[in-house]
């Protein structure tokens, strides 16, 4: 099985030390066996910290199919400048 995922974050700034929105765009490709059912999550890093592990999931939606574009939206304590 071959999974192409393609993962774009966008970062909004908040000033101090209140939570910061990181949007996560996950990209699946548009190849045989591209996709999947298993559970995905991500850890951000930033030179300050990290987000831990966050699954990413949404209700009554099949995430990460082929050739399908997901977005999720992450609040955590800003992480500052990614590495």
């Amino acid at each position: 099985m071959s999974i192409i995922i393609i993962i774009i974050i966008i970062f909004f700034f908040s000033p101090g030390l209140a939570p910061v929105k990181y949007e996560v765009i996950v990209v699946t490709g548009d190849v045989k066996g591209a996709g999947t059912n298993a559970n995905v999550s991500i850890t951000l890093y930033g030179q300050t910290g990290d987000s831990g592990k966050r699954e990413l999931t949404q209700k009554f939606r099949d995430l990460f199919e082929r050739k399908q574009t997901d977005k999720f939206e992450i609040e955590v304590l800003d992480l500052g400048e990614s590495d």
